[in-house]
């Protein structure tokens, strides 16, 4: 592995996006730079067998050293959130129009509309799926979401939020790697 160069080196390795505490995924996406040449198969290989027991890395891809990082081309998250309780009138009406929150920003409390940084949804039984916004300008904020949630399905409800993947913009063709 590549270490940075200076007073305190450091691994260069960078994930494409950090993950709210509480959610779990089955699609993380990592940069690791390397100061010698491995093979992809080594590098899954020996990740592998040393990840502790629920973790591992399914895939490797070379890219070159001049690729633009991960955050760069990230355009999406597909979500399932399953909830122990789901009206699907009261998702349905919270995706009919703008869904306007309060959101903490670096200058204070601010009014936003969340809506457009959800590109798609579906309901299937107690599961919310969702696709939404996740790029180095911004991203759909779950947690905003659920709050207005809460406020067109009141009641004693959970949801467990879980990213199934992250969607990455490869020139002109959105694939979901």
């Amino acid at each position: 592995m590549a270490y940075s160069q200076g007073f305190n080196p450091h691994q260069l390795v960078s994930f494409a996006t950090a993950l709210a505490v509480g959610y779990t995924s089955s699609s993380e996406w990592v940069d690791v730079k390397f100061s010698q040449s491995i093979t992809t198969d080594e590098f899954v290989k020996g990740m592998n067998s040393v990840l502790p027991q629920g973790f591992a890395v399914a895939e490797a891809k070379e890219v070159a050293d001049n690729a633009k990082s991960l955050t760069a081309i990230m355009r999406a998250s597909e979500y399932e959130i399953t909830f122990s309780k789901l009206d699907k009138n009261a998702v349905d009406e919270l995706m009919s129009s703008d869904i306007t929150v309060m959101k903490r920003t670096k200058g204070g409390m601010k009014e936003v509309n969340i809506r457009p940084d959800v590109f798609a949804y579906s309901v299937i039984e107690n599961k919310l799926l969702l696709t939404g916004r996740l790029d180095a300008a911004g991203s759909l904020n779950i947690e905003l979401l659920l709050c207005a949630l809460k406020e067109k399905m009141p009641g004693e409800w959970t949801a467990r939020v879980h990213r199934n993947n992250i969607i990455f913009n490869e020139g002109e063709k959105v694939t979901a790697l």
